[in-house]
């Protein structure tokens, strides 16, 4: 999704930090949940994105929980949009492991 993100906006554009990143895409991918807080990442489908604005956030629910490292409670991954080096960035909010790879 990041690397989609970073083809259609400049990333020097320091407005895009603590924005949602999909609505910055021409079109919504259509696993994308919409917007809402982490604690309602139970009430959509596995596969699906969200964006939480309040932490600011880009949330996924997981359609293969067990292959996650450690085990979250809703089966979800979470990652903090940010800037790193000028760019725009996400940065997980845990350090998962997934199939044994650290995501980053």
């Amino acid at each position: 999704m990041l690397n989609r993100l970073a083809r259609q906006v400049r990333p020097d554009d320091q407005s895009l930090v603590e924005k949602n990143p999909f609505r910055l895409l021409q079109q919504l991918p259509p696993n994308f949940a919409g917007e809402m807080p982490m604690r309602d990442v139970y009430r959509v489908a596995p596969g699906s994105w969200m964006f939480d604005p309040d932490c600011p956030c880009v949330g996924y629910r997981l359609q293969y929980p067990e292959w996650l490292e450690p085990a979250q409670e809703v089966s979800a991954i979470w990652f903090r949009i940010g800037n790193a080096g000028g760019s725009p960035s996400m940065t997980p909010l845990a350090e998962y492991r997934w199939l044994g790879m650290r995501l980053k």
